[in-house]
């Protein structure tokens, strides 16, 4: 049996209800598992959308098998191309639509200097390394978001405005003034400061039972 496609309220309908929020108020992510061997224009108009997709086949594939692949994409409500599929493939059994209600995504890491941009490297450097190490991406598992000051300590109090609003997961806080002004305007977020001396700063109560928010690293005091 041929199926026409929805007409254009219809379209709409189906895309409220697929991206209604969740019972928690979350927006989920919803993504369109779709069988390019059962027509022709699925696979030019998923190159083209300009939406994050995956074939589902592992490997490089021969054109004849990549047109007839399984792919999942990534679909957003202000897409032209999620209008496209429902009004052309709605009742063809093209595929099928997932919603996710929690996206995994990558870790805003806070990090503060007093100074000019690059005037200080080896914590922010020693913080890539050591991610890296353990093996996760730059991009894919954590975004270091780096602010600097400038040498202009009254900047400092807007950069942590700003790097609350964004949600870091934490702050990478190099240097007394920094970690100073950061306990002043946060008693949740961790603060992992190096500096010269945590327990003389009054940062740390103890360096192995650090308290508080704050742990790091002494650069000079060993207990």
């Amino acid at each position: 049996m041929t199926h026409s496609a929805p007409a254009r309220p219809e379209v709409y309908r189906i895309m409220k209800r697929l991206f209604a929020p969740a019972e928690s108020g979350e927006v989920p992510a919803v993504f369109a598992l779709l069988d390019a061997a059962r027509d022709e224009r699925i696979l030019p108009m998923i190159r083209r959308s300009r939406l994050d997709y995956c074939c589902l086949f592992l490997g490089a594939l021969a054109p004849v098998l990549a047109e007839a692949a399984p792919y999942l994409v990534d679909i957003s409500p202000r897409a032209p191309f999620t209008r496209e599929i429902l009004e052309l493939g709605w009742g063809e059994s093209w595929g099928i639509f997932v919603r996710a209600q929690q996206v995994i995504r990558p870790a805003r890491l806070g990090y503060i200097w007093i100074g000019a941009k690059d005037s200080e490297h080896s914590t922010r450097d020693g913080v890539r390394q050591g991610l890296r190490d353990l093996s996760y991406v730059d991009g894919r598992d954590y975004v270091l978001e780096e602010r600097y000051a400038d040498s202009v300590p009254e900047r400092l109090a807007g950069i942590i405005a700003e790097l609350q609003q964004l949600r870091v997961a934490l702050f990478l806080s190099p240097g007394v003034q920094v970690t100073r002004e950061l306990i002043a305007h946060t008693s949740t977020i961790p603060i992992i400061a190096t500096t010269p001396d945590l327990l003389a700063s009054g940062f740390v109560s103890s360096l192995t039972r650090p308290g508080g928010n704050v742990t790091g690293m002494s650069l000079t005091v060993t207990e």
